[in-house]
């Protein structure tokens, strides 16, 4: 196994496996996933879930706790905007220590992280959209801020990651309404949250903007039309910027369950 290449989800598909081989819980399997990735500990658990910071110098309290199960926002709809697929040239981890160590923001983040928690978990459990989107998208702001003022700064965004933000917060102007958030780990690539009843639109609008090849768009419903513009109109397309590249891939998904066993062959 390459580490370098690695993400959350890759740290946790391998700590689970291990979970089932030698038959330990899930609280401690989060653990053991931290250990490869912090984001890994979110990964083990199904449905909404907060990474608790924990007290234990060893870190052994330090894991995700499901707060919600998927099914309590049942159209809640995720759109994963890959934007590149190489390597960051400054990893998660040593962004992370590089901003405590010199960003000027660090105790103001510290200060206000604890009250975006309980907002957003308050606008999941209510299925509250608008708060949610205008948690999801201050709070991600905020990490780009603490990321530039660090020393030397950290800019994980490319200009698609700037034009992919522009075009979600053009989409809620030409609706007059919240329909779409956006939000960046520390990377490139955006995850776009909308609504069941706004999905479709989402999408066209999204291939009026960076047309993908349909080829590199995968849907939980491939039968959907995304590429007609029929539900665009001529407004909407005239307040929607327009680029000439798409995006490397675009995948939709859910809140899922968690992790599970394929096959145990």
């Amino acid at each position: 196994i390459n580490a370098e290449y690695m993400g959350a989800s890759g740290y946790a598909c391998l700590a689970y496996a291990l979970s089932q081989l030698y038959n330990i819980s899930i609280t401690d399997c989060s653990v053991i996933a931290r250990v490869g990735s912090g984001s890994a500990c979110r990964s083990i658990m199904g449905g909404f879930v907060q990474w608790q910071r924990g007290a234990e110098a060893d870190g052994s309290d330090s894991l995700a706790v499901q707060f919600a199960p998927a099914a309590a926002w049942p159209d809640l709809e995720i759109l994963i905007l890959v934007a590149q697929t190489q390597s960051k040239a400054v990893s998660s981890s040593e962004g992370m220590q590089r901003s405590v160590a010199t960003s000027p923001m660090m105790a103001e983040r510290l200060e206000v992280t604890n009250r975006r928690i309980k907002q957003a978990k308050e606008a999941i459990c209510g299925k509250d959209f608008a708060t949610f989107a205008a948690v999801t998208m201050a709070e991600s702001d905020h990490l780009r801020e603490m990321c530039l003022t660090s020393d030397p700064p950290i800019d994980y965004w490319t200009p698609q990651a700037v034009a992919a933000r522009e075009f979600v917060l053009a989409f809620n102007s030409a609706h007059g309404a919240t329909l779409a958030a956006c939000t960046f780990d520390a990377g490139a690539n955006a995850f776009v949250f909308t609504t069941t009843a706004n999905l479709q639109c989402l999408l066209q609008g999204l291939q009026h903007s960076f047309p993908t090849p349909q080829a590199n768009v995968f849907l939980k419903c491939p039968q959907m039309d995304i590429s007609s513009g029929s539900l665009l109109s001529e407004a909407l397309k005239a307040a929607l910027p327009r680029h000439d590249a798409g995006f490397v891939r675009i995948f939709h998904c859910k809140p899922g369950d968690g992790p599970r066993v394929i096959s145990k062959q």
